[in-house]
């Protein structure tokens, strides 16, 4: 596959003197789905809008399938944007909003009328077509939003967050509704969010952005289960985050020992570490299991403080000998664990991680 979109050693600075991009290299395949993740200011807005035109960089290069567009206006880059705010016209129906990219490209009418029935079914309006936005449900009108800007089938689409705004069981339908028109129609796609649940389940490769940086890019499976820092481990899911000293290091193996145990760990990759570093280590909440076996490496005995029932597991809060902040537990909804109550619990080799030097 050949690169789509590629961005150059991209920065941007605001008048404030505040860092929303520092040098960030990208490049994106044909039909791939790429996801800017982060928090509220990290940058993954202004970067998605750099993009697509509507702000300028002050160094590097866009470049969209090889050609630099730096100084080539928005409606020119043959990209679409898919808002938060749905951005739909009022005083047009479904059918006409949806169509408006078809008709500012003078697509001849029975093209329009075509596609216009095949968008219409993908996204479940035939019965809303005439409709006008002011009758539409949150969902519909994301819903023609997302027919608009897949219908001219553009080089890049951008997503700016499209489904904050619905409520959690309409997001994960309309969630699996654009995965799929993704899909079938290869669109390359840049899409940025704050939620972790959409990146991962989302994305070809997920960007972790934090204060205009890039923290770690990679295949959410990758992110997730090799955080390349503490802030990525817990910005991706939940993790509990310790501190301690690496003691031996043999490749991708080795052993570190913290103020609650010592921890043998089983990496992936090699871990580039020396003995007697300082470090933050994790382990992810459902990778304690309950010690009911004897084992006797990577073992915990957790007071347990806080039970909570969530339907499909039991999310626990405890405390352990040597640390001074709860830690968090996944368990089966079937296991019998009480409150006031200390169980043993213990963690595999391969399921800690060792972080950056504290």
């Amino acid at each position: 596959m050949t690169d789509r979109l590629t961005l150059n050693k991209i920065s941007k600075y605001f008048d404030n003197g505040y860092c929303a991009a520092n040098e960030i290299s990208l490049n994106v395949k044909e039909g791939e789905f790429v996801t800017l993740l982060g928090p509220s200011g990290c940058g993954k807005t202004t970067l998605l809008k750099i993009i697509a035109g509507f702000h300028n960089q002050d160094s590097g290069d866009v470049l969209i399938n090889g050609q630099v567009v730096n100084d080539m206006p928005p409606e020119h880059r043959n990209t679409a944007m898919c808002f938060q705010s749905y951005a739909l016209f009022p005083h047009m129906n479904v059918s006409h909003n949806i169509c408006f990219g078809l008709v500012q490209k003078k697509v001849p009418l029975d093209q329009q009328i075509s596609k216009l029935s095949e968008a219409l079914k993908q996204v479940g309006l035939e019965e809303h077509k005439l409709k006008m936005p002011a009758q539409l449900s949150g969902g519909q009108q994301q819903r023609v939003a997302l027919a608009r800007a897949v219908i001219t089938l553009p080089d890049v689409i951008l997503f700016d967050e499209p489904l904050s705004n619905l409520d959690a069981k309409l997001r994960d339908s309309v969630r699996m509704e654009l995965k799929e028109l993704q899909r079938k129609y290869k669109l390359t796609s840049i899409y940025v969010t704050h939620d972790q649940a959409e990146a991962l389940s989302l994305s070809d490769k997920i960007v972790v952005l934090n204060k205009g940086n890039v923290e770690q890019m990679g295949p959410p499976k990758e992110i997730y289960n090799n955080p390349a820092n503490s802030f990525v481990a817990d910005f991706i899911g939940a993790a509990n985050i310790l501190k301690g000293t690496i003691q031996t290091v043999d490749g991708q193996s080795g052993v570190i020992r913290s103020d609650v145990g010592e921890f043998h760990y089983s990496s992936e990759y090699p871990v580039q570490a020396e003995p007697s570093e300082y470090r933050y280590f994790c382990f992810r909440p459902e990778d304690i299991k309950l010690n009911t076996d004897g084992v006797t490496a990577n073992t915990l005995d957790i007071s347990i403080t806080k039970i909570s029932f969530i339907g499909n597991l039991v999310e626990a809060y405890g405390m352990t000998a040597g640390c001074d902040k709860e830690l968090r537990l996944q368990l089966s909804k079937n296991l019998d664990v009480q409150e006031g109550q200390t169980y043993s619990f213990f963690v595999r080799p391969e399921h800690i991680k060792p972080l950056e030097l504290i």
